[in-house]
């Protein structure tokens, strides 16, 4: 079929698409506004029953709503587009800062994540359909409480259920501001073990303790056993808590863990080495529980068939004319102003000097000095003075995670002894121009 057929029928639509992605944004449809996710995930099953889809919405008591649309096309290719309709944008933002479009940029509360990716699906759709496709099978299913990792509805399972059998699927949250897109990213989970013993006064009856704090220890210890360079699975035990005065036995201790992996095999053997870590007592007279084990973000692993299909979707950017498509996270940007002040002979890791004294290390990805330099190029010379997102390092993003290293990248004020404080965000992944890494004051 004629490819710029489809362009033309979406572009003849730009203004009612803008007109729909005004009316999604202006519903408050965080976790607090249960009733305006719901307004989301019934305009979008509207809108796609008029294109001819069955629409199933699937409802859990006070929780949020999740909606299937589905366009059965026998014998043809089988595609599915997922998404979510909640934001993390409390109830009563939409009040303060709406829907608005500036210059050729819009903004308002959950406009890139993820309204405009379920509305651009829409639109994608009737493009095609317009123009006369019909070669597909088209499933749409989107939850509504991705932004808390699902912890009341069975979304997980039910993307699952839905996307088995498909040829392909593709999350419709945008890539990167640059227009990459995102070809994989490991899993994550967050259990949390929780140990009680019986207290003592420490002094003068420490043979009647049992310490809860002890028996944590030695698990940490084979937690970090656990580390596997070569998988790229870590593990990290983030927060230790235990006890309440220095003289008494503790009683109680808890700890939680951050698990990372890049495949579905090694995240569910990550949950049973928790589990059996768990179950093994090492000090007697503890007892040990763990909640949350289990695969909060699935991994989204790069497979050859991921790759081929990104290879396919290149190759159809540029027969259309469009910028080529990039893979996410192929170049490091500049987090802040400044001055580059230092880049390592390997290129891993670079430092900044800013105008107001201080100083930052950008350490790219964990353990990549192993790497000795391969996979990344210096794109800016030591000395120069940088504006924030200007590209550092270019990286070869599937070489360094196809080694079992993670791109997980630390930012770090490396004089810290100039500010008042420092607050990092961690655990997150980061958007150019968007995530803030960091905040201080001085």
């Amino acid at each position: 079929m004629d490819e710029n057929l489809v362009l033309e029928k979406i572009k003849k639509s730009e203004k009612v698409a803008f007109a729909f992605l005004e009316q999604l944004v202006n519903l408050d449809s965080s976790d607090d506004a249960k009733g305006g996710i719901a307004d989301v995930c019934h305009s979008i099953g509207d809108f796609a029953a008029a294109l001819g889809f069955s629409v199933d919405y699937i409802t859990t008591p006070n929780q949020p709503t999740q909606v299937l649309c589905h366009r059965p096309n026998e014998g043809k290719k089988k595609i599915m587009f997922i998404g979510h309709a909640d934001t993390v944008f409390k109830k009563g933002t939409v009040a303060t800062r709406p829907f608005k479009i500036e210059g050729d940029k819009v903004y308002g509360p959950g406009v890139a994540d993820m309204k405009g990716g379920l509305v651009a699906t829409l639109f994608t759709i009737k493009g095609l359909l317009e123009a006369g496709w019909d070669d597909s099978d088209f499933t749409f299913f989107i939850c509504g409480d991705e932004e808390l990792s699902h912890p009341h509805t069975n979304a997980v399972e039910n993307f699952m259920k839905y996307a088995k059998g498909k040829d392909v699927c593709f999350c419709m949250e945008p890539g990167r501001e640059n227009g990459a897109v995102v070809t994989g990213r490991k899993g994550a989970a967050r259990p949390l073990i929780k140990v009680t013993g019986v207290a003592s006064h420490a002094g003068t009856a420490p043979e009647k303790g049992i310490s809860a704090n002890l028996e944590p220890a030695y698990k940490i210890i084979e937690l970090q056993k656990l580390n596997n360079k070569e998988t790229g699975t870590t593990f990290n035990v983030g927060v230790m808590k235990g006890g309440f005065m220095a003289n008494i036995v503790s009683d109680y201790a808890e700890c939680e863990i951050d698990i990372r992996a890049k495949t579905i095999v090694e995240a569910e053997k990550a949950i049973q080495d928790v589990q059996r870590i768990v179950e093994t007592s090492y000090v007697p007279g503890t007892s040990s529980m763990v909640e949350s084990n289990k695969i909060s973000f699935m991994p989204f692993e790069t497979t050859p068939q991921v790759k081929a299909l990104y290879n396919l979707m290149k190759k159809e950017a540029a027969t259309l004319g469009q910028e080529e498509l990039k893979v996410a996270n192929t170049q490091i940007l500049a987090p802040c102003d400044g001055e580059i002040s230092f880049v390592t002979e390997t290129k891993y890791a670079f430092a900044m000097a800013l105008d107001n004294g201080v100083e930052i290390l950008v350490h790219i990805g964990l353990d990549t000095v192993s790497l000795h330099g391969q996979g990344f190029t210096q794109l800016v010379n030591q000395g120069t003075k940088v504006k924030i997102g200007t590209p550092i390092i270019a990286i070869d993003r599937d070489f360094i995670l196809e080694q079992g290293i993670s791109l997980e990248s630390p930012i770090l004020i490396t004089n810290p002894e100039i500010v008042k404080s420092i607050s990092y965000n961690t655990d997150v992944e980061a958007i150019a121009g968007i995530t803030v890494a960091l905040e201080y004051t001085l």
